[in-house]
């Protein structure tokens, strides 16, 4: 049986209105159950992570009420369309609700799914408003996916009917047809879906079973043709296929170590082109790209190479340029570290240690590693801390102490944003040396503090952040910082905890990957969120709010207990 993705939206407002919007609850009720019953494993999944916002439930619908009940867990917990691998997938379904048409269409990780699972072999349907995931869909020529196929989804008539004509982003129904698609549709807000090619879609809410149950005679199809694999040859062929897949993270570092993106700013080049502007071999230039390709990173058109979406912060001028945190995250450091890991399952101690005979909390502090190790935390911050400033509930006006906050990245823009705020950056006095507050101008507004976060903090701060710190420590070593943070707290002060989140069950999850780096590097580790709370209760704290920011790391908020 295949496993197939259910995709939500993660947007839950509807434009300027106000009013609130969210996946079309029914629109992924009906269908799930049918491809569970026809053996099929799903996963759901979002452009933010965590629990997107819900609509169309309606009293007395029953398989909605048990749908929500049934899937709580996954549906609070949905996966994150950037962290998804589009080759574990067979299938993809779009559910509907007004709000994809602000979210699914300028996602580049779900277009980048959708692309990847049709030109497999596998199926890309959608309902409803679902479809709109198809508009950004183009396929390796650079035709979109949608160009000469027969398509459905939520008419001009009927968003007309509903009174949304005007408050979408744009009509559906037209936008697919600029795109090429052969629009087909029947009388409004009657069933109707179409099968062409392998893309399966449906006209409005009424639409969904007979979409999933095209799902499945395609996928039952699909199977039925197929040569017939063992499952000992099936084990055999993809163990060997995922023992090189560090093949995937060289040639990333190689790209960007010889900063080959830069020379494709200003469009498309040949290898021959790119290799006589870097000082390399065409011919394994071009083997290296042709790999990154498959991996949407780079795009090979017409014998020549562009760099995708995805692709476009390995670019030195990008807005979130990531070369550093590349050169960092897999250079020799880290990637001699997880050769060891064998002996650090064996010995229970960091391989780091054993290869380099220091731990690596001293070594980045070394000529010899500690530039790599500033400036890629710097750009791995970078993505980050915007985004986390946003979703921290700073106050306008008090006391921030950012505790062991490296150069003041995140501290700066909080304090720009907030211009009644005041900080205070914390950490070792070789760190200080290269902060970048300076960037904030009014020098009165912060002050730097030199200090060790185990032996105090300073007091008398409204809020304390811990920005990707408990990760790198024991839990004992965890429990005595924020006991400290605790002993320094003002009355009514808050602790911001800002880290990943191991999440349940078997999916794939960033956090897993980012604990079994840790685990070869230092004695820290990603946590779950049972985990953290109990560190929080040991030093005296209490978790009151956790927000799932869409990036691999969670805000976890806490006070004194």
């Amino acid at each position: 049986m295949s496993r197939i993705l259910i995709v939500l939206t993660s947007h839950g407002v509807l434009g300027e209105t106000g009013r609130a919007t969210g996946f079309h609850v029914p629109e992924a009720a009906r269908p799930h159950r049918i491809f569970v019953e026809a053996g099929h494993t799903v996963d759901f999944a979002s452009a933010r992570g965590g629990q997107p916002p819900r609509d169309g439930v309606k009293p007395g619908d029953f398989e909605a009420a048990r749908f929500l009940a049934e899937n709580g867990e996954a549906l609070c917990n949905t996966l994150r369309l950037a962290d998804l691998d589009p080759c574990d997938y067979r299938a993809v379904y779009l559910v509907g609700g007004h709000g994809t048409m602000w979210d699914f269409p300028v996602n580049q990780a779900l277009a980048r799914i959708l692309a990847s699972v049709y030109e497999r072999g596998g199926v890309v349907a959608g309902v409803c408003h679902g479809p709109a995931g198809l508009v950004g869909v183009r396929l390796a020529d650079g035709t979109p996916l949608v160009d000469g196929k027969l398509v459905s989804a939520f008419t001009n008539e009927e968003e007309t009917a509903v009174g949304l004509i005007g408050v979408v982003p744009f009509q559906l129904e037209s936008r697919l047809v600029e795109l090429g698609a052969r629009f087909t549709k029947a009388a409004a807000f009657t069933a109707h879906a179409v099968s062409d090619r392998r893309l399966i879609t449906g006209q409005n809410p009424a639409s969904a079973v007979r979409v999933a149950r095209l799902v499945v005679q395609e996928l039952q199809e699909q199977e039925a043709a197929a040569p017939r694999m063992s499952a000992a040859q099936h084990s055999a062929l993809y163990l060997l296929d995922e023992s090189v897949s560090y093949v995937h993270a060289a040639a990333l570092r190689a790209i960007a170590q010889l900063g080959v993106a830069d020379h494709l700013a200003g469009g498309p080049r040949t290898a021959e082109e790119l290799a006589e502007a870097t000082g390399t071999d065409a011919g394994y230039l071009y083997r290296a790209l042709r790999l990154l390709a498959g991996r949407h990173v780079f795009l090979e058109e017409d014998g020549r190479f562009l760099l995708t979406p995805q692709g476009d912060a390995l670019r030195s001028d990008a807005p979130l340029p990531v070369r550093d945190a590349i050169l960092m995250t897999a250079g020799d450091m880290h990637w001699n570290a997880a050769g060891g890991l064998e002996a650090t399952l064996t010995d229970g101690v960091p391989a780091f240690e054993q290869i380099y005979g220091s731990a690596y909390c001293d070594y980045v502090k070394s000529a010899e590693g500690g530039e790599v190790f500033q400036r890629g935390m710097a750009a791995f911050s970078a993505a980050v801390d915007q985004l986390a400033v946003e979703l921290c509930d700073f106050p306008d006006t008090g006391t921030v102490v950012d505790v062991g906050g490296g150069r003041g990245a995140l501290l700066a823009h909080a304090l720009t944003t907030r211009p009644g705020l005041r900080g205070v950056l914390f950490d070792e006095a070789h760190v200080l040396t290269g902060h970048i507050l300076g960037r904030v101008g009014d020098d009165t507004r912060w002050e730097l503090h030199p200090g060790d976060f185990f032996v105090a903090l300073p007091g008398g701060g409204d809020v304390y952040v811990l920005k990707r710190i408990l990760h790198n420590w024991s839990d004992e070593d965890c429990v005595a910082i924020l006991r400290n943070c605790r002993e320094a707290m003002a009355p009514g002060a808050r602790v911001l905890v800002i880290d990943p989140i191991v999440a349940p069950g078997n999916g794939q999850d960033p956090a897993k990957t980012h604990d079994l780096i840790m685990a070869t590097l230092m004695t820290g580790r990603e946590r779950t969120e049972a985990e953290l709370v109990r560190l929080f209760e040991r030093a005296s704290l209490r978790l009151v709010k956790v927000t799932r920011t869409g990036a691999p790391v969670s805000i976890l908020e806490a006070v004194a207990a």
